[in-house]
């Protein structure tokens, strides 16, 4: 716990970390929109408790940058912490098997695991994951539980990617959408990708006619795709065999 300075709005009393800035010297209040010179934002200091980066040991407020869930380090982008039930988590533990319930976990091979986002628990290491795959060049889309569906990926125990789906029997003929694919950087080149799509297509495509669409895939995807002979190339002809594109 340490006194932590906040900022004071003059006009409705809110206390928070920052102001907006207008030019010209003015601030801006941001619940209620009051503008001032800074010097009428009085400053108070509050008993909060404090995280320390592991990477930097800068001192983080206990104020989540992240919806609710996560807390990031305002100088390397590190994640200090997850909060979850109330209870602060390192990131190394929420990718971890250990987070997950027993019975979550769906057994591949020896030392690899899926498990099927269905609830907060099980969805919370995806939201970390896409939280770092923010940071990457072209960015990715953010996963939207009430109408998709997602599979987690372990292997040695830690979540090392996800596959994102959606499925709505009006459209696209009911087949499943293969939405967005992520594999972290330092597990690329390793196949896991490939496994990924194709468990994905064992478990949930052929259950469902055995046909697939693919929205927008990226050259890492197609690759894969045409590897596992979803698509077949020849010459600079394609043909998609089980699976057709959205753009």
């Amino acid at each position: 716990m340490e006194d932590i300075p906040f900022l004071k709005c003059p006009n409705c009393n809110n206390v928070g970390h920052s102001l907006t800035g207008r030019g010209d010297g003015i601030w801006e209040c941001d619940i209620c929109k009051h503008q001032d010179i800074r010097e009428k934002f009085p400053i108070i200091r509050i008993m909060k408790a404090v995280l320390t980066c592991s990477k930097c040991q800068t001192k983080i407020h206990d104020t989540p940058s992240y919806g609710s869930r996560f807390f990031s380090c305002y100088e390397c982008r590190n994640v200090v912490a997850v909060k979850y039930n109330k209870k602060f988590y390192q990131p190394t533990e929420i990718i971890n098997t250990r987070f997950q319930s027993p019975e979550s976990l769906k057994g591949l091979g020896r030392g690899i695991n899926l498990v099927e986002c269905r609830n907060l628990r099980t969805t919370l290491p995806l939201y970390l994951l896409e939280f770092l795959s923010h940071e990457e060049e072209n960015g990715f889309l953010s996963f939207k539980s009430k109408y998709q569906n997602a599979i987690l990926l372990y292997v040695h125990n830690e979540c090392i990617g996800y596959l994102i789906w959606s499925f709505k029997k009006r459209e696209h003929d009911g087949c499943p959408i293969l939405r967005q694919v992520f594999i972290k950087k330092e597990h690329r080149k390793k196949g896991w990708g490939s496994l990924l799509i194709q468990t994905w297509y064992n478990i949930y495509v052929t259950s469902n006619g055995g046909k697939f669409g693919v929205e927008n895939p990226n050259n890492i995807t197609f690759k894969i795709l045409i590897n596992l002979e979803h698509i077949t190339k020849d010459k600079n002809n394609l043909e998609y065999k089980d699976c057709f594109l959205i753009t």
